[in-house]
């Protein structure tokens, strides 16, 4: 974790940058290029839509199986270089490698 956590902290200066072939859209606040937001057609027929955060590794129809998913997650591969390869793992004290959000509302 030592060894990547400058190169993680790196990357925050490429969020929302504009004339950068490296940047990547963040919605924190700042003004966004919506040219470079991908766009999803939803069906007209949906009735439902999920957006989650990243903290999420698997979104599920609920919050309660998302969640289940995730502590599953957390006690077979807590360093995340397992089953679920990503930059952070649990750390002490954290009950995720990550924040997250989940909301799932009609349409």
């Amino acid at each position: 974790m030592e060894y990547i956590k400058p190169l993680i902290q790196q990357q925050y200066y490429l969020q929302n940058v504009k004339d950068s072939q490296y940047s990547f859209e963040v919605v924190d606040g700042f003004d966004i290029d919506l040219s470079k937001v991908k766009k999803v057609n939803v069906p007209s027929n949906a009735k439902e839509m999920i957006l989650a955060s990243d903290g999420y590794p698997f979104v599920k129809p609920t919050l309660l199986e998302s969640e289940s998913l995730l502590s599953e997650l957390m006690e077979n591969d807590p360093l995340c270089f397992r089953q679920y390869k990503c930059t952070k793992g649990l750390q002490k004290g954290n009950i995720s490698f990550d924040d997250r959000v989940y909301i799932r509302f009609g349409l």
